[in-house]
């Protein structure tokens, strides 16, 4: 419908799948992804599996540099998906983050061995920022 220029009323969907995946796809076909490929390996580096509070103050520190476009939207997104989390449902903050996280990093060097490798780090650093979202949140 969009595509044929006319308005498009998304509260008349009944299926929250359709919605989500218009939500991913556009995450997705960004031509530069929502936390910039320039610091991806910043993220990455900047998680601490073993140390949550560390990772948190850290990667609070790499979502400064991002530019102020993408902190608007990155902000409207963790407070919809920390919302979500906390709806009666299935979509925890480890489910949503599995759905979205490889929507918001892309690296210049995408091999397959490195996204298996990093995949459940981003999905991490994507969790704790719907987990950490009162904190997440003041910084951007």
């Amino acid at each position: 419908m969009y595509d044929l220029g006319e308005p498009v009323d998304l509260e008349a969907e009944k299926d929250p799948h359709v919605i989500s995946s218009l939500l991913k796809g556009y995450f997705r076909e960004l031509p530069e992804p929502l936390l910039t490929t320039d610091l991806y390996s910043e993220f990455i580096n900047a998680y601490d599996k073993d140390d949550r509070q560390k990772s948190t103050k850290q990667l609070v520190e790499v979502l400064k540099k991002l530019p102020q476009p993408n902190k608007i939207l990155l902000k409207f997104l963790i407070t919809l998906l920390a919302s979500a989390a906390r709806a009666n449902n299935l979509m925890t903050s480890a489910n949503l983050a599995i759905c979205f996280a490889p929507n918001l990093f892309r690296s210049d060097m995408e091999s397959p061995d490195l996204i298996l490798t990093h995949s459940p780090i981003y999905n991490s650093i994507v969790r704790l920022f719907i987990d950490e979202a009162d904190v997440i949140l003041l910084v951007l």
